[in-house]
Order: C-alpha cells, then sequence, then structure tokens
C-alpha cells in the first residue's frame, strides 16, 4: 500500500526518540488534514477550540483537554478559533521496551507496540496528570528528564492496563481503504480528480465510495480535496516564490482566479495577502 499519506519525521533523537511541538508556531497553519503516523501523539489543547476527527469521528477540545490518538490511527484537526492553540507530544512505543521480556512487557506493551492494543482517546483525572508532567518536563533542561519521561508513560501505561482500558486494535480493512483513498489523493490532487477515478482506484463503485467517504471522514469527498489543495497551496507560498498561477496549476485549481476567489472566501485573505503575511 502507498504510505506517502503517512507522516513521516525524525522524532528527536536515537537515544530519546520524543518531541513536543507547540502549535501554532510561525509558518505553520492553524489545521491539519487526515493522515497517520507510527508514533503515539498525545494533543493537548491550550487555549481556543479545536474540533478534531479521529476515525470518522468528531470531537469538540476545549482548553485542558487532551486526546491519545494511536499509531495508524487517522486523524487530523481544525481551529475554530484564530487564538487556539495546542501541544503535541509524538513518542514510539519501541522507547518504552525492555531488553529483557518480562511479563509486562508480554502482556501490554509488546502488544501496543505491534499494534494489538490501542490506547483510548482519553485517559482519567490523575493519568491526565501524570501526563503534564510529561509535557511539563520536556520545556526543561532537568538531566534526568529522559528517564522521567519514560516512567511517566509507562505508568500511564500500567494504570490503563490495570484497569482495562486497553482494547483489541480495530479491524484494519476499514483503515488501509481509509489510508489508500488518503494516499491516492496526495499522490494525484494536482490533477482533474473526480469520484469515478478515485473510486475505481480504490477497487469502490462510485456510489459506495460516496457514502464510505462521509460516514469515515465526516464531510463529502468536494470538500475534502478542496481544503487539501487550499493546505498544498498554503504550503507553496509560504515555502516558494513561485507565482499564483503556477501554484494554481500544481494544486489541481482551474486557474489563478479560481484558486483566488476559493481561498479568499474560505481563509477571508487572498493569496498574495496570505504570502506577505506568512513569509519567512
Amino acid at each position: 500500500m502507498d504510505h506517502r499519506m503517512k507522516e513521516n519525521r525524525l522524532r528527536g533523537s536515537a537515544a530519546y526518540p520524543v518531541v513536543l511541538y507547540q502549535m501554532p508556531h510561525t509558518g505553520v497553519p492553524l489545521h491539519a488534514a487526515l493522515h497517520w503516523q507510527d508514533d503515539v501523539e498525545v494533543l493537548r489543547l491550550n487555549r481556543g477550540v479545536l474540533e478534531m476527527t479521529l476515525d470518522g469521528e468528531k470531537m469538540l477540545l476545549h482548553p485542558g483537554d487532551m486526546v491519545l490518538i494511536n499509531p495508524g490511527q487517522l486523524h487530523g484537526f481544525q481551529a475554530l478559533d484564530p487564538a487556539s492553540q495546542w501541544d503535541i507530544f509524538i513518542f514510539p512505543w519501541d522507547h518504552l521496551l525492555f531488553a529483557k521480556e518480562d511479563h509486562d512487557q508480554q502482556a501490554f506493551l509488546r502488544p501496543l507496540a505491534e499494534g494489538l492494543l490501542s490506547l483510548p482517546a482519553r485517559m482519567d483525572g490523575e493519568e491526565q496528570q501524570f501526563m503534564e508532567q510529561v509535557f511539563s518536563l520536556q520545556k526543561t533542561d532537568d538531566p534526568g528528564k529522559e528517564m522521567l519521561t519514560k516512567a511517566l508513560l509507562l505508568t500511564i501505561t500500567a494504570r490503563l492496563f490495570r484497569k482495562g482500558r486497553l482494547v483489541p486494535s480495530a479491524a484494519a480493512s476499514r483503515e488501509d481503504t481509509c489510508k489508500q483513498i488518503l494516499s491516492y489523493i496526495q499522490a494525484h490532487f494536482g490533477e482533474k480528480l473526480t469520484v469515478s477515478r478515485i473510486a475505481r482506484a480504490v477497487g469502490l463503485s462510485p456510489t459506495y465510495f460516496s457514502a464510505f467517504f462521509l460516514r469515515h471522514f465526516c464531510q463529502h469527498f468536494s470538500a475534502y480535496l478542496l481544503h487539501y489543495r487550499l493546505e498544498q497551496a498554503e504550503a507553496l507560498l509560504m515555502s516558494t516564490s513561485s507565482s499564483v498561477s503556477d501554484i494554481a496549476l500544481q494544486t489541481g485549481f482551474a486557474s489563478a482566479s479560481h484558486l483566488i476567489a476559493l481561498f479568499k472566501r474560505e481563509k477571508g485573505i487572498t493569496p498574495m495577502a496570505f504570502r506577505k503575511t506568512h513569509a519567512p
């Protein structure tokens, strides 16, 4: 399967493969299209309101809310308040594994690392307090933060296991179809992309594809494609000096005027004004 919709970034270092992103920051849009990664992701909203899509379900996050996102789990988010600010902590399950297998590793750490078990989307109050300590540690130069972080993550995971809140992972077939769809969009968004074409590419009928997409992505295909193209246009406006006409052609818009009209309608600003505002 094409894995190009998977997020691929270097996380921290080989010795400490975790990272804390504070978002938004300069040059980062206030939204993210549906994607997945191979690591665990913990999102904490600090300010504003964030709409998150997780496995086809939408939820509203308010300050103080945290969400656990499993490896391979489709998710995306959109800030509903321009002042929204959130932190994202990311780590791989392999970082918590021991060189020697013990009971706990066999019971839940190894199944989590192999994708057989999944985390719940939410933690209880005490577990969230432990995770707050993890977030705080990443912002310090504490010489023991690496060990403390690992100990806190193991504590949270063990508590979830004891409470029976680690659940068998969902069947992979639905997720695979979703990922095939996203991968195809990423590879062909700059072309004329119709429901019939993408449905045929992923082995579905056009009618079933439309219903499947709406059910699992919580929006119509045309709306998702428009926002994905606008997201790519944003990235090109910030990272290149290409003209609006060239960017329109690269991102699947019929013309520069088409891109300008939709960009202004959706974002309340013209592409060139956006570029001036977000120029590095």
